[in-house]
């Protein structure tokens, strides 16, 4: 791997990470005075989710493409801008269908997140590129915790379009810094475009779909919690929307904790250890909740506090298996991260309507855990996988 010169401020691979990822959720708090506002169903508002997830994942697999033939640069530059234009559509629409047109091509901000990563991959190696990803990671996932409370205050304020001036503000700061501060790092670009010799050169491997499908999995568990969690809630309790918010925020707060623990101990120890720590603490944590919900006790942390363990769990699985597809990748890490970006949103996605049939009014609280439980062991298994295989590559070198 040839290293630049300069490798880009950190701090600036963070702001990208970050305006990756707040657009998906900080407006959702005022969809409904969008739907009034528009004269149209909540339905037809709520497409303004499953339309910008689904761009976000096309986007991730296209803008590492072209991350790795173009370079990360102009990737990055182009993203931000093509989300500042539509998040000034979004402020300007005059009707909803302007409106969901301009939110849906939002989604090409999560081309900054794919373009973060490899920049991190080409700049740094072995366990220093583990701790930057763990770091990443733990900002990463400020947005969502933050993004719906700073997007009701706005909402509340100044009404919803101030949400959208908001983010064509990030999106112009991020332009400007990319613009003037951030040094190309890839000096080793693929030399074609249609890059389908490499997609098929990744999917041959293994290990590649175990991260991947792990990733979907670990994300799936997080998504199903999103789905139950205020079901189990009012099940539980009349609690109120605050204390609901709070609850619910202690699961990024422990993703923060995860991300920080592998940040810190990345260089003592081995990726796939991390991985495995990861996954057992969650599937772990949902068979204590079902304890608990089973020896009767009702009380609404006995739900919540296992449910820790998804965040830190995934933060201490999902920055070691990102490294893990980076060092699969190699010069093609752009193409790498965006699939396995696609993949695991796709397969998140999936496991949430899933939940949606499986999780019962009446035994929310039960169906939740069961569900989450299954997935969780899947991951699980998948990192058994992954820690038998790294184990036997690490005998064959030392044998050599």
């Amino acid at each position: 791997m040839t290293t630049p010169i300069a490798p880009p401020r950190f701090s600036l691979l963070l702001i990208m990470a970050i305006t990756s990822v707040i657009p998906l959720n900080m407006f959702v708090p005022s969809m409904p005075i969008i739907a009034e506002d528009f004269g149209v169903d909540y339905g037809v508002v709520n497409i303004a989710i499953g339309g910008f997830a689904i761009v976000s994942a096309i986007t991730q697999v296209i803008g590492g493409a072209l991350s790795d033939r173009y370079g990360r640069r102009p990737v990055a530059l182009g993203s931000l801008g093509i989300f500042t234009v539509a998040s000034i559509g979004c402020v300007l629409a005059p009707n909803v269908e302007l409106f969901l047109g301009f939110r849906m091509l939002q989604g090409v901000i999560a081309a900054c997140l794919a373009v973060a990563l490899a920049a991190i991959r080409d700049s740094w190696a072995g366990p220093e590129m583990r701790s930057r990803i763990g770091n990443l990671s733990s900002a990463w996932a400020i947005g969502p915790m933050l993004g719906p409370t700073v997007g009701g205050v706005l909402a509340t304020t100044f009404g919803w379009r101030s949400i959208f001036v908001l983010f064509a503000a990030l999106g112009s700061y991020g332009f400007a810094m990319v613009y003037a501060t951030f040094a190309e790092t890839n000096t080793d670009r693929s030399l074609r475009l249609l890059q389908l010799d490499t997609y098929a050169k990744i999917s041959r491997s293994r290990l590649f779909w175990a991260y991947s499908g792990m990733m979907a999995l670990s994300m799936g568990t997080l998504f199903i919690f999103l789905g139950g969690a205020p079901a189990v809630a009012k099940e539980m309790g009349n609690l109120s929307s605050s204390a609901i918010g709070i609850f619910i925020g202690l699961v990024p707060a422990g993703f923060m904790l995860g991300s920080a623990i592998t940040a810190r101990t990345s260089s003592r120890v081995p990726a796939h250890y991390l991985i495995l720590s990861g996954r057992a603490l969650t599937a772990a944590s949902m068979v204590t909740g079902l304890v608990l919900m089973y020896a009767g006790i009702d009380h609404p942390l006995s739900f919540f506090l296992p449910c820790i363990a998804i965040g830190m769990g995934n933060g201490l699985t999902l920055p070691s298996s990102n490294a893990g597809v980076l060092t699969i990748a190699g010069k093609n890490a752009g193409a790498a991260l965006g699939l396995a970006s696609a993949i695991t949103i796709s397969g998140a996605a999936f496991l949430s309507f899933v939940s949606g049939f499986v999780i019962q009014d009446g035994e929310a609280r039960q169906s939740t855990l069961m569900f989450m439980l299954v997935v969780a062991s899947a991951a699980l298994l998948v990192a058994v996988m992954i820690f038998q295989a790294m184990q036997l590559s690490q005998r064959l070198d030392d044998r050599l």
